[in-house]
């Protein structure tokens, strides 16, 4: 799941960066991504939001999971994660 995640939060910076280099004509991608087609641009927006959403629904289901979990294991694995201390 963590992998996941980093994947398309990834995803979704590199295509931020690209839109923002194709709409501002800023940022590190400016370059590349100038003269960039309207449309391309709406399509590269598309995609954008869609690795944003996402990445938002595997961090709702990776809490949902954690919380599962800790319910049927009857331990908080909440706590464990941040404290970094898990009852033995």
């Amino acid at each position: 799941m963590v992998i996941a995640q980093l994947v398309m939060l990834a995803l979704a910076t590199l295509t931020g960066l690209m839109l923002y280099g194709a709409t501002e004509a800023a940022g590190p991608l400016a370059g590349i991504m100038r003269g960039t087609s309207q449309t391309s641009g709406e399509s590269l927006q598309e995609i954008h939001e869609l690795f944003s959403n996402l990445t938002l629904i595997l961090v709702v289901l990776h809490i949902g999971g954690a919380l599962v979990s800790s319910l049927l294991q009857r331990e908080n694995l909440v706590r464990a994660m941040v404290t970094g201390r898990k009852r033995a």
